[in-house]
């Protein structure tokens, strides 16, 4: 019982720290500090997976960079995730 109790609990500071990255990508880019929103998005695609959201606000982190091809990747990625976004 006690293995399934630390399992679970790992798994919820696992999950805490995931969207705390997120959080942090989407205040990064808030503040126009476009290269730490990049920085942080690919951490979260690396660490938690891809979604159209994330692939999205990934390509306005590169637009805002300046850095188009980038951008148009990842919009496209997101499209190909969901293709009515």
């Amino acid at each position: 019982m006690k293995h399934i109790i630390l399992i679970i609990a790992t798994l919820i500071a696992i999950n805490a720290g995931a969207s705390n990255t997120l959080q942090l990508a989407d205040s990064a880019y808030i503040e126009d500090r476009y290269a730490n929103a990049i920085e942080l998005y690919e951490q979260v695609i690396a660490n938690e997976g891809t979604s159209t959201d994330i692939y999205y606000n990934l390509g306005n982190s590169y637009y805002r960079a300046g850095l188009l091809g980038k951008a148009i990747v990842n919009y496209e990625r997101a499209l190909i995730l969901d293709p009515t976004n």
